[in-house]
């Protein structure tokens, strides 16, 4: 029951059908209840009661000690119910409002006045995200009442300029990220770093599907041993169809890519002579060098990360991946298997 509420939630079923929601939520308050969770069940069934103020119960159809939660949860809801949001908090409307692309969300709600019914109408605006305007009044004044107030609040709303933006479900993303990498095949003794940055995009292709490119670009650092005869640069290029999977603010995704790798002035060795003296000198054993200058590697890729999104477009992405390398085929068994890790700030359109 718990989770089909969050389930019906998620999927604001409230405003399309709201008996499914209530149905669950009742008996989840029923259920704590009947559990000896008194204060837990009061608070799950007033939210049932905010979902469908109007469910009633034949008498004694629970047992006493229910009947008497959902009289006090039915009261508590009429006393403290907030009209202004009778589809939850200004989180959820901005949820809502992203969701449908929409600028503004009309909340309406009707209820039971001293004297008569009462119709309250308020306007959240996801620009500011609160609710901009309301209004109280009877429904027999409605009518009248509607058109005057929508006025008042249209001529307060800002007008700009709407640019054309890519059809619906095909988000755009950018990122930018800090890199590290690391490869668990190399010529050195010991292991060297290399640090860079990344830049990288992708648009969706449909739910869960998307396409991506990736460009990399790394500076190494010296190993313990100097047996990197000097830092080199390199450029990754990687590109494919991902999956992705989508839960609230995050948004999590795998990646295989292929991967093409240009390195830089590579050159390594772990004879002292060639340190010392040069690796033209003649007490340089030549075949103790490793000369990877200018090659291309050829492999795939796989990247696992996450989107945290901090604001309406803005995010956090986070990635770890790593490659393998088969092209060319006596080129790879020196450098091979980089593993990465990026962190960074992204921008949705």
């Amino acid at each position: 029951l718990q989770e089909a509420t969050e389930l019906y939630r998620g999927i604001y079923q409230d405003i399309v059908d709201a008996k499914p929601l209530a149905d669950a939520a009742f008996m989840l308050g029923v259920s704590l209840v009947d559990m000896g969770r008194a204060a837990e069940g009061h608070i799950v069934l007033k939210d049932a009661f905010q979902v469908q103020p109007d469910r009633r119960f034949r008498p004694n159809f629970f047992p006493p000690q229910v009947n008497t939660a959902l009289a006090n949860a039915l009261v508590d809801h009429r006393s403290t119910g907030d009209p202004q949001h009778p589809y939850g908090d200004n989180r959820r409307m901005l949820a809502l409002a992203n969701r449908l692309g929409s600028s503004a969300l009309v909340l309406a709600s009707l209820r039971q006045g001293r004297e008569e019914p009462e119709l309250f109408v308020a306007i959240f605006g996801t620009q500011r995200r609160v609710i901009e305007a309301e209004l109280r009044v009877p429904v027999r004044e409605a009518e009248g009442r509607l058109d005057a107030f929508f006025s008042r609040w249209l001529s307060c709303t800002p007008v700009t300029e709407t640019r054309e933006s890519a059809p619906a479900g095909r988000e755009v993303r950018l990122d930018t990220s800090g890199s590290y990498a690391l490869y668990l095949r190399q010529p050195t003794r010991r292991d060297f770093h290399s640090l860079g940055f990344g830049a990288g995009t992708s648009v969706d292709l449909g739910p869960g599907l998307e396409w991506f490119a990736r460009l990399n670009m790394y500076t190494s650092l010296s190993d313990p041993y100097q047996d990197l005869l000097h830092a080199f640069n390199s450029v990754r290029l990687m590109s494919g169809v991902g999956f992705w999977l989508r839960r609230g603010p995050v948004r999590m995704f795998a990646r295989p890519a292929i991967d093409l790798h240009l390195l830089g002035d590579f050159v390594a060795t772990t004879d002292a002579n060639c340190k010392l003296f040069g690796t033209d000198h003649k007490l340089c054993d030549q075949s103790s060098i490793a000369d990877l200058q200018q090659r291309v590697l050829v492999g795939v890729n796989l990247a696992i990360g996450t989107h945290i999104h901090i604001g309406r477009n803005f995010f956090v992405a986070i990635q770890g991946s790593a490659s393998t390398y088969f092209l060319p085929l006596t080129g790879t068994d020196r450098l091979n298997f980089p593993v990465s890790g990026e962190v960074g700030l992204g921008y949705r359109m």
